[in-house]
């Protein structure tokens, strides 16, 4: 159809939920602000509740164990970072002097001080010498307290759980897996484990109400899944293979067992159950595990503020269509996002001397972490591969893509993967986008039939697109749009807020199937 001869449709748009507004402003912080800030008031909570005496511990004792357990955290992970000549994150060392805090015995007796030093040390410790090619192997806390309770300095008190704490716990827990997408490791951790110790608590003579509010209250069930077992570095990319670690941490948690090495007994706790799941992730995440050096290349505009640019890297690397890495640039200046962000390439292998290409806007104003990306020969840290929003492996399968604005970048992937392999599919592609000057790679899009939604009339467009007028269609327009919509598989991409606009408007068109990734930095 021509663009001058194309239906022109007013198209309403929708208001976002709460929920997806506050995830979408969430993207301003870094992943470790955010899960800091959320640590920070079940703080303030306890804090609260050991002054009512609510708790075995005074405010005394919890603050001055927080302290010891800060300090020395943030205090051996820049010691390490010298060492090691790493980048400096405070705050990473911040949420994990947190958590210590949380789980280790809060007196002021030299025993327990002792045992938060150790564990908060270990843990420093652990994120620097416990790394294979560039990637953490298990999660800091639980080591430490492993190695406290080896050392006889107990594993850990996990005063947290308590039930005058369970509702901050479950809201904080409930925001940060919010932020992070790490929903499927929780879950399969938190309904595993709180399955198996009801079922042992049962068979130890209590009902299975009793056993299960036991289970929930007085057991770290909840706040273990939430902030321990889906630390987003040590999780594979896909959400199966996410799901199966949360299992194993969950059974390696209701499972009592102890095991002689020696001289040493290892036996079943939350700590040891968060390093079993860690080993099963490490089996499943091994061969993409490899962190990358890379470097930036050539930079192109795209139209508009939106640029493309060539990341090269030091070794091959293989990435499917639609997945995204994370990248890490070098200590700079400070910012509230932190130092990495996750980005979806549009190409999908990269090879020394060619790369990856990236796309993103650069707009004023730019942050300094934007400002590497733009400088030539800049180093960068590829930390991982991640994401399962992949292509169906039925070539028969329809598919309907709905995407805004630089979002696209999943679906150009497909559309290179698809060009690659000399594949064709029925694929409908819904693009957003505020002006047609900035779809980008419209020529690599030649191969779906593109439907451009957009308020701007005046661009041109190619001859065999439809040009519809509105921001984002809703249901009714979807099934003009496509009229068989209710049978295809759908893809969403893009920043929280559209997803979420979005999937809502295939729900109420009558898409049964909905894959969407959101990406609101690491």
């Amino acid at each position: 159809m021509n663009a001058s001869s194309a239906q022109v449709v007013a198209i309403p748009g929708h208001s976002p939920g709460p929920l997806a507004r506050l995830v979408a402003r969430s993207g301003r912080w870094s992943m470790y602000r955010w899960t800091a800030a959320g640590l920070a008031l079940v703080e303030v909570c306890a804090l609260g509740a050991a002054a009512a005496g609510q708790l075995l511990a005074g405010p005394i004792d919890l603050l001055m164990s927080l302290a010891v357990a800060v300090a020395v955290s943030i205090v051996a992970n820049r010691a390490c970072a010298a060492l090691w000549h790493a980048p400096v994150r405070d705050e990473s060392a911040l949420v994990t002097g947190l958590i210590v805090h949380l789980v280790a015995w809060p007196g002021t007796d030299r025993v327990s001080l002792l045992a938060v030093v150790v564990t908060a040390g270990i843990a420093a410790v652990s994120k620097y010498a416990l790394v294979v090619r560039g990637r953490r192997l298990v999660n800091p806390a639980a080591v430490g307290l492993a190695v406290s309770g080896l050392v006889g300095l107990g594993s850990g008190s996990w005063w947290v759980a308590t039930p005058v704490l369970l509702p901050m716990v479950a809201v904080t827990g409930l925001l940060v897996l919010q932020r992070s997408a790490t929903w499927p490791a929780a879950a399969g951790a938190f309904i595993t484990g709180l399955v198996g110790l009801t079922v042992w608590l049962a068979g130890s003579g209590a009902s299975v109400p009793q056993a299960a509010a036991s289970a929930l209250g007085s057991y770290p069930v909840v706040f273990w899944a939430a902030f321990m077992v889906t630390d987003p570095q040590l999780l594979p990319a896909r959400r199966l293979h996410q799901v199966v670690a949360g299992v194993a941490s969950g059974i390696a948690l209701a499972i009592p067992f102890s095991l002689s090495i020696g001289a040493l007994t290892v036996s079943s706790s939350p700590a040891t159950a968060v390093l079993v799941g860690n080993l099963v992730a490490l089996g499943l995440r091994a061969r993409r595990s490899r962190a990358v050096d890379a470097r930036v290349g050539a930079t192109r505009s795209l139209g508009g503020d939106i640029v493309e640019v060539d990341l090269i890297t030091s070794r091959p690397i293989s990435i499917e269509a639609g997945q995204y890495v994370e990248l890490t640039a070098p200590s700079g200046p400070w910012t509230a996002r932190g130092n990495r962000r996750a980005f979806t390439p549009t190409s999908t292998t990269g090879t020394p001397g060619t790369g990856l290409q990236i796309i993103f806007r650069a707009g004023e104003p730019l942050s300094s972490f934007k400002r590497s990306l733009l400088t030539d020969g800049a180093p960068l840290r590829l930390e991982g591969v991640r994401g399962d929003l992949t292509l169906p492996g039925d070539p028969g399968i329809p598919l309907v893509l709905l995407a805004g604005g630089v979002g696209i970048t999943p679906f150009i992937a497909f559309a290179n993967q698809l060009r690659a392999r000399g594949e064709v599919r029925d694929v409908v592609l819904i693009h957003c986008v505020r002006h047609v000057d900035e779809i980008i790679h419209p020529e690599v899009l030649s191969g779906f039939r593109v439907i451009v939604v957009s308020p701007d009339t005046d661009g041109k467009l190619p001859e065999d697109w439809l040009r519809l007028t509105g921001s984002v269609p809703d249901a009714e327009a979807l099934k003009r749009l496509c009229p068989d919509i209710g049978k295809r598989l759908a893809y969403v991409a893009g920043s929280p807020r559209s997803v979420a606009r979005y999937r809502r408007a295939l729900r109420a068109a009558g898409v049964l199937r909905v894959r969407s990734e959101a990406l609101v930095g690491i």
